[in-house]
């Protein structure tokens, strides 16, 4: 007899049985469990470049957020959350116009969602870390796997709190014998020492996606999205700052000619020629495509147009290996009458547009039409 056609796996009430059993072990909607993670949710906007972020635990009636970036957080029934899927498939999920329930309010109506499940080594799956935007758009695939990685890191600082409490209570309990209690404070220490070693390589960790999230990979420059956000503090601190936009002149055509091989090297050279201009202040970045930026702390005109026009000299002096390279540069000076950063890139890019529409290889500020 085949015993085998028997046996009867574990009935899906059963498993979640099981599932918030374990969610109840690790405490993970307790305060002080929520004070641990606090600050995961902006290394996932980051890690994703998401303007919206959360990490939740699904419970057995209601779905709970731990942490939040970009949104307020509310506690929604578990019956028609978005969530449910994660719980039910335990791999990550991802959907343009999401139809079910989400634990945050939000300014604008969410167009794009993407979940990474809190997996336990038993197979159960928490929760889930998620990240929202409000325009329609994907994750690459190193952005998956920095978030997946994150959504792991979760599970690891859970169960370590949770041997901790353990090794916690097991003190507690035999603090009248002595011998148990020395290896209970043996344990404890044991478990401490290895929340010390996972910290440390998660601080690490987090560094590198925090650099990731700041830096063009191909330049090495700073990217666009903190290009802004150090325009925005100062702006926000009513500091000077002019800002020179940079464009490669016939790029296409460079690249037609050569290839997109020959054309990443070339935008890591002017890349790398931008970055020689970033002292004292002065933050280069990468736009986007064969764009690039200065930001510069000064509000004299005369002397940013200078910066524009030693930058647009070591460009067009430098050795090019298959045909020269020239740039032309738009500049813009914050005065008294802006309030937004988006005015003053505005004016950068019509003064570079001027520029490229006069001849190419030159250097224009932005001036009253």
């Amino acid at each position: 007899m085949n015993l085998q056609a028997y046996q009867v796996s574990p009935t899906p009430s059963y498993r979640e049985a099981e599932r918030l059993a374990v969610l109840a072990e690790y405490r993970a909607t307790d305060s002080e469990t929520a004070a641990l993670l606090d600050g995961f949710a902006d290394l996932a906007s980051a890690a994703a470049a998401c303007p919206i972020s959360w990490l939740s635990f699904v419970g057995a009636e209601h779905e709970f957020v731990a942490s939040i970036h970009g949104a307020r957080a509310r506690v929604i029934a578990r019956e028609n959350s978005q969530a449910e899927e994660l719980i039910d498939g335990g791999v990550p999920i991802a959907f343009q116009g999401p139809t079910g329930a989400l634990p945050v309010e939000t300014e604008t109506k969410i167009a794009y969602f993407a979940g990474f499940p809190l997996l336990t080594s038993g197979g159960h799956v928490l929760g889930g870390i998620c990240v929202a935007d409000s325009v329609p758009r994907t994750l690459t695939l190193t952005q998956q796997a920095a978030l997946t990685n994150l959504a792991r890191n979760v599970v690891q600082l859970l169960d370590m709190n949770k041997r901790l409490w353990e090794a916690h209570s097991e003190l507690e309990r035999r603090n009248s014998e002595r011998e148990q209690l020395a290896r209970a404070v043996g344990k404890l220490q044991d478990v401490t020492i290895a929340k010390d070693v996972q910290a440390a390589e998660l601080v690490e960790r987090n560094a590198e996606l925090q650099n990731m999230a700041e830096t063009d990979g191909l330049t090495g420059l700073q990217n666009h999205r903190s290009l802004i956000q150090h325009m925005q503090a100062k702006f926000a601190a009513e500091e000077p700052v002019a800002l020179l936009l940079i464009d490669i002149d016939w790029f296409k055509n460079f690249n037609d000619a050569y290839g997109h091989v020959a054309g990443d090297e070339a935008l890591r050279t002017v890349g790398s020629l931008i970055g020689l201009e970033a002292t004292g202040g002065i933050v280069a970045a990468r736009y986007g495509g064969e764009e690039f930026a200065l930001v510069v702390p000064s509000s004299d005109p005369k002397a940013v147009l200078q910066i524009g026009e030693h930058l647009r000299q070591r460009i067009e002096r430098q050795p090019w290996p298959s045909r020269p390279i020239t740039v032309c540069v738009g500049a813009a000076v914050r005065t008294a009458d802006l309030q937004m950063v988006e005015d003053l890139i505005r004016r950068a890019d019509d003064a570079l547009y001027a520029a490229k529409r006069t001849g190419k290889n030159r250097v224009l500020a932005w001036a009253q039409s």
